[in-house]
């Protein structure tokens, strides 16, 4: 009994010593955790942080890539209300509902598109009221391979404001708002390849096919459209082939003979290879363009060449184009005209409203400008080899306009004797920038190489003081010349009877003109 009695007393100390131990070594435990880990060196503190700090950056960067990206999203949305984008199919599988199709050729002289039944469903179905108000009318954009949105500098770099500044009404805030416009047209830009507008002639196309007149296939094939950078850039394309007929039959004598190109050339019918279309889908978007009030149409060297200059009457040749033909304007087009048999081809310069480089022809009274062509010297020959073509003044002339519903005025012929110009001893001041009212900026170019450029005003200032003004420029005494305008040409002379008349009296109203200085 004795002998258990110490082995259990034995044992019972074994383990208070083995609780000891345990406790001391928690204790110990304790102490070194209150201590916190060993401290670290510089070199790992200098570390640590900058590891810290660059993931800092790069959550900000990538927060600011996302508030960035959200903002020019919401931009190009407020872009597209304001120009009335509507969805085009309730397919899914359609990117912002813009649909992409299969380009046919088919027969036109305008900008009219052909669609399949079903865009007509989505439209008659939807009936919102504003689709009645005006002629549907289209986008039409070749796709650029590859591309992500943003692609374009401006978006990219578009500074994020609120909506509470967006509002502020400013000369800073409208000229933000036209830098905002200008980024929208660049990536359209970035976007397309190339892209026009039109409205629809019908919709009979098979359904994942458009049909587009030459007018239009043109304008997205056209190299001078696109960005510099895509000039180079090959776009496939092919010719619309009729699958139900031979293209051509053999005659008896063994010829071969295309289909009777007699056939009715009926506009939104097939074109059976008569032009070469993409190959690449086009997509189309529907929005609604604000009504044009102004255009400048700058006719091409052929044009030129087959005598647009001397045409006497310019309404009779635009009003085949901007009336009959065009539902919509926009810059770089081209407007095919036609006059006895000649054609004169000129492109759309610039458009008014430009907000969008593009308007509606429709229902509007458009005034139409021509512009000389750039960086041609046609021109000077032009008013050098026939300088008495026509003696008139008209209203309309480079700078002013005039509706083509508006008759010419033409003025009286001037008596033929002319003066002899003197070098001025002082020329009439300038009118103040201020004055806004009256006032016609006249653009002089001679002969010589000599040009010049000064404010009139029209009800204050004389023929007088625009010749001596132009005599100024050509720094020659005794010298006899004439002014002339561009088209329709307009020939003023100085003379007894005129040199005290103003130049508005004379047929010269306010804003720009340009005069080449004929010498006789």
């Amino acid at each position: 009994q004795y002998l258990q009695d110490q082995s259990s007393y034995n044992v019972m100390m074994e383990f208070e010593a083995a609780a000891r131990r345990l406790a001391n070594d928690q204790s110990k435990l304790k102490k070194g955790s209150r201590r916190g880990p060993p401290p670290l060196s510089a070199k790992a503190k200098r570390e640590a942080e900058f590891r810290k700090k660059q993931q800092e950056r790069v959550r900000a960067e990538r927060e600011r890539k996302k508030q960035q990206l959200n903002f020019v999203k919401k931009f190009m949305a407020s872009c597209n209300r304001s120009l009335g984008v509507q969805p085009l199919t309730d397919e899914t599988t359609a990117t912002d509902g813009n649909l992409q199709l299969q380009a046919t050729s088919i027969h036109g002289d305008g900008d009219k598109i052909a669609l399949p039944p079903s865009v007509l469903k989505v439209l008659t179905e939807r009936d919102d009221g504003d689709n009645a108000a005006s002629p549907w009318t289209f986008r039409i954009g070749l796709l650029r391979p590859g591309y992500t949105f943003p692609s374009s500098l401006a978006l990219q770099d578009m500074k994020v404001t609120s909506e509470d500044e967006m509002m502020v009404d400013s000369d800073d805030e409208e000229n933000d708002d036209d830098q905002r416009k200008e980024a929208y047209l660049e990536e359209l830009s970035h976007k397309y390849i190339a892209y026009t507008h039109g409205t629809v002639v019908e919709f009979t196309q098979e359904e994942g096919h458009v049909g587009i007149p030459g007018l239009i296939a043109s304008a997205l094939l056209d190299t001078n459209r696109r960005r510099p950078e895509d000039q180079r850039l090959i776009v496939p394309v092919t010719r619309t082939k009729d699958p139900a007929a031979v293209s051509s039959t053999e005659n008896e004598d063994g010829n071969t003979n295309q289909d009777n190109d007699e056939d009715e050339k009926t506009p939104g019918h097939l074109a059976w290879g008569a032009f070469d279309v993409p190959s690449e889908p086009v997509e189309i978007t529907m929005l609604r363009l604000p009504k044009g009030t102004r255009c400048t149409l700058m006719p091409t060297e052929e044009a030129i060449r087959n005598g647009f200059y001397e045409l006497k009457d310019v309404k009779v040749v635009l009003e085949q184009s901007l009336i009959r033909t065009r539902a919509t304007l926009s810059v770089c087009d081209v407007v095919h005209t036609w006059h006895r048999g000649f054609k004169f081809d000129l492109i759309v310069k610039s458009v008014t409203p430009s907000v969008y480089n593009a308007v509606s022809c429709i229902n509007t009274d458009i005034e139409v400008d021509i512009a000389s062509p750039e960086g041609d010297k046609m021109d000077e020959e032009e008013s050098q080899s026939n300088p008495l073509a026509v003696k008139s003044q008209s209203s309309f002339a480079p700078g002013e306009g005039r509706l083509l519903s508006e008759e010419p005025q033409i003025a009286e012929e001037p008596p033929t004797k002319q003066l002899q110009h003197e070098l001025p001893m002082e020329l009439k001041p300038e009118p103040s920038t201020d004055q806004k009212e009256g006032i016609c900026t006249v653009q002089i170019r001679c002969s010589n190489g000599k040009t010049g450029r000064r404010r009139f005003d029209v009800t204050n200032s004389t023929m007088d003081d625009l010749f001596a003004y132009v005599a100024s420029i050509m720094s020659e005494n005794g010298i006899t010349f004439q002014l002339a305008t561009r088209f329709p040409r307009t020939v003023f002379t100085l003379n007894d009877g005129n040199r005290l008349k103003s130049m508005k009296e004379a047929g010269i109203q306010s804003g720009q003109e340009q005069f080449f200085v004929e010498t006789l």
